[in-house]
């Protein structure tokens, strides 16, 4: 199932709806374009019958183009894991300042009153 995602268009304020393919459903969505060129079809007629732009056919060739089911797999889950590593880094680098601009506002020299 991919996702659907919504993306302001900041000229006209409307709204654009895309989808978002996992890599595993692309690497399919890959195969049966392979499967069609073969039947000696166009890639106008493949990204009509795959609903999809040729710009996106061809920037999944050459991202996903020999990438096996498995392998997409795989990216998936290294995707997730770094997402995940990243926001763990982002969190303790946030601690770090707050502790950094707690202690500067403690060592400041008070004056009495």
């Amino acid at each position: 199932m991919c996702a659907i995602v919504d993306l302001e268009d900041k000229e006209n304020g409307h709204i654009r709806k895309f989808k978002k393919h996992t890599p595993e459903q692309i690497v399919v969505r890959l195969e049966k374009a392979s499967k069609l060129s073969e039947e000696g079809k166009t890639n106008a007629e493949i990204c009509r019958e795959l609903q999809i732009s040729e710009a996106t056919l061809s920037r999944w060739r050459r991202e996903y183009g020999t990438m096996s089911r498995a392998a997409a797999r795989e990216l998936k889950t290294l995707r997730k894991e770094n997402d995940r590593l990243k926001r763990l880094l982002a969190e303790a680098e946030l601690k770090k300042l707050r502790t950094r601009i707690s202690l500067k506002q403690n060592s400041k020299p008070r004056t009495p009153p």
